[in-house]
């Protein structure tokens, strides 16, 4: 009878435990009170300052009621994960709940009898809850996590899907019958209804655009035209998917993740002279100049759309799809060099770096793409002894595109102290540790996405280092005297001083994480 009794309790603690646990994927989320949306607004981790008291400022997250903004805008997808017990992270708009809190608390997920849930921080033996405002009718508010209110503390996780919880494609401009709209999202996605495609632009100057269709799955981060199947959002569905995918080709267009504009919020400036916007032109797509009302406040990129970057000296006011002026590709060579580097050429615009001839001691950044007789090609690869007796070779990037390092790429760098890997999924290593050979493991350190620093230990080559840290960025700055340097945030803003929380800035127009 006890042993019964035992294995009924355990089995209704693993029951329990399995309805607890949220699985990993795509959502939105609902406050059961208020009715609204979490949309996040502003991804700077500046705005989201944490007191030594525990207390933290979250206004850089909205929500909203369900309407034409939840559905149509990326701000409202959540990515959410177990990074192990109850605590889970959040990510959305390029960032996360972990990161915006400046690696200080993960949230915390307690379920409720009915299924929703209540969301918590701790810092500081202080535990702060998910709340939205207690006013219920309002169309849209701010997160109060320090309210002493209970009202607005449970929230509905519901899955992104084809049904109520879709996400859609708000069309920008007509032509011609048919309706196009752009969209930057941080998560990989493909089109689920029936009629649209996808487009990246492969190359602009003069009077004209040339586009290149996306087939299969579109990777994260990568602004795209979307031709839509009606004016209505329901028409044009796209979905989150887990796999992300590589692009194969450059993409000239640019987004931003955010443009919500106030003392605490992240913006980036339409600049004129670089910027189009998607418009239309003679009855034909095109890009165009951006009027104030197609920009935030009459001056901010606008959140989550496309924009074409053009060379000023190149590039008219209005640039139409297939102008005159629009370079037709040449035939691609086997080969090339640009800047005295070497490279081969591969599928799909794709090329690796081959031979980098006799490097300047320090650092160098093996880009993610290369320019060559008008037609870009994406940097994939590190070939075969690429980098190999580099004795001078400090320290080295390696781009996301990057998913082969060839056989003895990096062999004889022996004073090679940091490597700063983008990719998410660890690159292919030929011959694994004999790639490395000659370097340092116990000293260099291998600097990884955050969240992939287990993918790197178990991956081939790359676990031989025994330094791998969650770090994002291109070389460390350390105690530097800026004088009249200039600082700015990824996303174009320019900041009053050198930034004193980490993060990956630009300085001098070159990428630095500040530690």
């Amino acid at each position: 009878m006890k042993k019964t009794l035992s294995i009924m309790l355990l089995s209704v603690c693993c029951a329990l435990n399995a309805q607890a646990q949220l699985a990993r994927g795509y959502y939105r989320v609902q406050n059961t009170y208020t009715n609204r949306y979490i949309s996040i607004e502003d991804n700077n981790p500046e705005h989201y300052p944490v007191s030594n008291s525990g207390s933290v400022t979250m206004t850089g997250i909205k929500t909203y009621k369900p309407g034409v903004k939840v559905s149509t805008s990326p701000s409202t997808i959540i990515y959410v994960y177990n990074v192990g017990g109850n605590q889970y992270d959040m990510e959305g708009q390029g960032s996360s709940i972990h990161y915006l809190t400046g690696g200080r608390t993960y949230i915390n997920l307690e379920i409720q009898s009915d299924g929703s849930y209540q969301a918590y921080g701790s810092y500081a033996k202080v535990k702060l809850y998910l709340k939205d405002d207690s006013d219920p009718d309002a169309a849209e508010a701010y997160l109060k996590p320090n309210s002493k209110s209970e009202k607005a503390m449970n929230w509905w996780a519901k899955p992104v899907d084809t049904g109520n919880e879709y996400l859609g494609i708000l069309p920008d401009v007509e032509v011609g019958g048919k309706y196009y709209g752009t969209i930057y999202a941080s998560f990989p996605f493909r089109l689920v209804s029936s009629g649209m495609k996808a487009y990246c632009v492969t190359r602009a100057g003069g009077s004209g655009f040339s586009c290149q269709e996306i087939t299969g799955d579109i990777p994260a981060s990568t602004p795209v035209i979307i031709e839509c199947a009606s004016n209505n959002p329901a028409n044009n569905m796209i979905l989150p998917v887990e796999t992300d995918p590589t692009l194969g080709c450059t993409n000239l267009l640019y987004g931003v993740y955010c443009d919500r504009v106030s003392s605490r919020y992240t913006e980036a400036t339409y600049y004129t002279d670089y910027f189009r916007t998607i418009g239309t032109s003679g009855g034909k797509l095109a890009f165009v100049k951006a009027t104030s009302a197609d920009l935030t406040e009459g001056k901010f990129l606008r959140a989550n759309k496309a924009y074409l970057m053009v060379d000023p000296s190149n590039a008219s006011d209005v640039l139409v799809l297939g102008g005159s002026t629009a370079p037709n590709p040449p035939e691609p060579e086997k080969e090339f060099t640009e800047n005295g580097v070497k490279y081969t050429v591969g599928s799909g615009n794709t090329a690796g770096i081959a031979n980098v001839g006799t490097l300047d001691p320090g650092y160098y950044e093996v880009p993610a793409s290369v320019l060559h007789n008008n037609l870009y090609y994406a940097v994939i690869a590190v070939m075969q002894n690429c980098f190999e007796n580099q004795t001078g070779l400090t320290s080295i990037s390696l781009p996301y595109t990057i998913t082969y390092i060839g056989e003895k790429a990096f062999a004889g760098c022996s004073n090679l102290s940091a490597i700063y890997a983008f990719m998410e999924e660890p690159a292919t290593v030929v011959g694994g540790a004999a790639a490395f050979e000659g370097v340092d493991f116990e000293k260099c350190v291998l600097n990884v996405p955050a969240g992939c620093v287990d993918k790197y230990k178990a991956a081939d080559g790359w676990s031989s280092f025994k330094n791998i840290v969650d770090v994002t960025g291109i070389r460390e700055i350390k105690n530097e005297t800026t004088g009249n340097d200039r600082w700015y945030s990824l996303d174009g803003r320019e900041l009053k001083s050198q930034p004193t929380m980490k993060g990956i800035y630009i300085k001098n127009g070159k990428k630095v994480v500040v530690k």
